[in-house]
């Protein structure tokens, strides 16, 4: 039974993406009011002294001489000697600039002021009418309120934002996570834990997970039960075959090639026990899990009892360096088929001489001569073989927990044990 799937990963999503659209775009709109702003009030300043500067140029063509404004913050110069500091500043070197920025928070606006319009601007201007709009400048004064009310905004679209997200993610990820749920949990109806309310895509995809369910429960169905079938049909005439075998050997008359024949058959008739063994055991599904640790050493000191006949015929001598009281956390059945699969890969792949075994940081390792493959033997048992018998030892071993690990050198072949990290 697999735990429900939380929802946190869906939720947070949503709200990070809702949120952060509506921040940004309050943010967006904000920055284009606050632009938009700036942009009219420099233009009603612009039109304003447009108009001033048009009432004072047709006074100085009747007057011979410029007026003084109307406004008591527009003056008049024809010297950049009397402009205030900081438009002299910029005016000696930019004489036809508009909007000049001061110190101290000063801001002014300036126009040039000719009789006739110049044809280039290399001739500075005759005049300038200058606004100090310092103490004018609405959107400045009004800033800590437009900060504050875009301030509320951007948390009312947030708060918008994730009521909708959450709305959303209970619409759409409530069907997804019992979808979900239901995948995980093997005993669940894929299809049934669905609404009917769910959208179409849900449905479409609960459907096809329910048929796949479906397929791959029958292909397993199919597979365990021939299986188990033909290890049931294998295991009367293989035992026949191993007493038949033994009762031969025991005949002292046979000649040396047909006793070392039968005793390969006999060692070929006990591993496909072993094998059968434990194809029986995965089709069953019925890999003992859990219970207390098994000591290694007693098992291990079995299996290489039980070939010790098989070892000695090919030249292989064990080397234990386990500590007696060392344990793996497997039970006993299990730990005794993994050790006797190993060691009958061991007299497969052998060369005569050492077969180490010894405990590492909680890892078995069995490590053998390797057969030269270029030596022309005339002993079929000592031809390298697939691995066949390995791949049922991950099976097995993954079912409790373990790893089986394969390192292959031109000297060596070690298989490890060891618990899964």
């Amino acid at each position: 039974m697999s735990r429900p799937l939380r929802r946190r990963s869906l939720y947070t999503r949503l709200m990070r993406a809702f949120g952060v659209y509506a921040v940004l775009v309050a943010l967006v709109f904000g920055g284009a009011a606050a632009v938009f702003l700036y942009i009219v009030e420099d233009r009603l300043f612009d039109q304003q002294l447009a108009d001033e500067a048009q009432a004072l140029v047709t006074l100085r063509q009747r007057n011979g001489h410029w007026p003084t404004p109307r406004a008591p913050h527009l003056s008049v110069h024809t010297d950049t000697a009397t402009l205030p500091d900081d438009v002299r500043a910029v005016l000696t070197h930019d004489p036809w600039r508009r909007e000049v920025h001061g110190t101290h928070g000063r801001h002014f606006h300036v126009r040039a002021l000719d009789v006739a319009l110049p044809t280039t601007r290399a001739v500075p201007p005759s005049a300038w009418l200058v606004a100090d709009v310092s103490d004018r400048l609405v959107v400045r004064a009004m800033r800590r309120t437009l900060l504050q009310s875009w301030g509320g905004i951007i948390v009312g679209l947030l708060t918008l934002a994730l009521l909708t997200a959450i709305v959303l993610a209970r619409r759409v990820h409530a069907p997804l996570a019992a979808l979900a749920n239901a995948v995980a949990d093997d005993e669940s109806d894929v299809r049934d834990v669905v609404p009917a309310s769910a959208d179409a895509e849900v449905l479409v995809l609960a459907d096809a997970l329910a048929d796949a369910r479906r397929r791959v429960s029958a292909y397993v169905a199919r597979e365990r039960a021939f299986t188990r079938d033909a290890s049931h049909e294998l295991r009367t005439p293989l035992s026949v075959m191993h007493t038949s075998t033994h009762q031969v050997l025991a005949d002292p008359t046979l000649s040396p090639t047909s006793r070392r024949l039968l005793t390969l058959s006999a060692r070929s008739i006990t591993q496909l026990q072993r094998t059968i063994d434990t194809l029986l055991l995965l089709a069953r599904d019925a890999v003992p899990i859990g219970g207390e640790p098994t000591a290694i050493r007693p098992t291990l000191e079995a299996a290489v009892l039980e070939l010790a006949d098989a070892l000695d015929e090919r030249g292989l001598h064990v080397s234990l360096d386990v500590p007696r009281t060392a344990t793996l956390p497997v039970p006993e059945p299990v730990l005794r088929l993994l050790l006797a699969n190993v060691l009958g890969n061991v007299l497969t792949h052998a060369a005569p001489g050492p077969v180490t075994v010894r405990l590492h940081d909680d890892a078995l390792s069995l490590q053998n001569r390797r057969v030269d493959d270029k030596s022309e033997s005339s002993d079929p048992s000592a031809a390298p073989r697939s691995g066949f018998g390995l791949a049922l030892v991950r099976r097995v071993a993954t079912a409790v927990g373990l790893a089986v690990t394969v390192d292959i050198t031109p000297e060596h072949f070690t298989v490890a044990l060891q618990p899964a990290r």
